[in-house]
């Protein structure tokens, strides 16, 4: 139903082994979803399936499932989805960008934004994820697929917030809005709380946190 939160509290996916950008990345961490609020102009019910955000598959990338089921969740006009690391994970802030959204658009129009304006504001939350929290940074946007640096303001995030805003970026036709078909982390890291007494360093590292790689190459 248009408008409805639909809230899961981590809902985990599998592991996936990925080998993407000349690198291969052992895990990434399992995604869960939170929040998702589908808005307005999704056709189909089947397009409202939260999970299918989860995983990420390129062989199926703009394209749908080889039973022709989607793989895919239509945020709506409007609409939006927090996507979530479990806890001991974390997207990291390293080199590069840090994590890539994947949008599906089919056919011609598959990442060519000027001509299928689908676009989504992206946010990360600052530090670990609180329900119903507002600690978001602003990322910018995604036109169509956006790949995306945490920069020097964050270390790293738990969550990304995504809100779909075509209407405002130049769709026109009718559509059911951003389509997400998955995100992939490029940087993974572990959130260590700093103890304590290291906060006698000084004033710089109040509030810091240490990432703990976990990548390999």
């Amino acid at each position: 139903m248009n408008g409805v939160a639909r809230k899961v509290t981590m809902v985990s996916a599998v592991f996936v082994t990925l080998v993407w950008a000349a690198q291969a990345y052992a895990v990434t961490p399992p995604i869960g979803y939170t929040n998702y609020i589908s808005g307005d102009g999704i056709a189909e019910d089947a397009r409202k399936d939260p999970t299918k955000a989860l995983v990420y598959d390129d062989e199926y990338d703009d394209k749908a499932l080889a039973d022709g089921s989607y793989n895919f969740v239509s945020l709506g006009f409007g609409g939006s989805i927090i996507l979530t690391v479990l806890e001991g994970y974390s997207i990291a802030n390293g080199d590069g960008y840090d994590f890539k959204l994947f949008e599906t658009t089919y056919d011609k129009n598959a990442d060519i934004w000027e001509k299928y304006k689908e676009t989504a504001h992206v946010y990360a939350y600052k530090g670990q994820y609180v329900p119903e929290g507002d600690n978001w940074f602003d990322l910018g946007l995604a036109y169509q697929d956006g790949e995306f640096e945490l920069g020097e303001q964050l270390l790293f995030t738990t969550a990304i917030k995504i809100v779909d805003v075509s209407r405002e970026n130049g769709f026109t036709t009718a559509g059911d809005g951003y389509d997400l078909d998955g995100m992939v982390i490029r940087n993974v890291g572990n959130p260590v709380p700093i103890p304590g007494a290291a906060l006698l360093l000084g004033s710089a590292l109040l509030g810091v946190v240490g990432i703990r790689r976990t990548r390999t190459v």
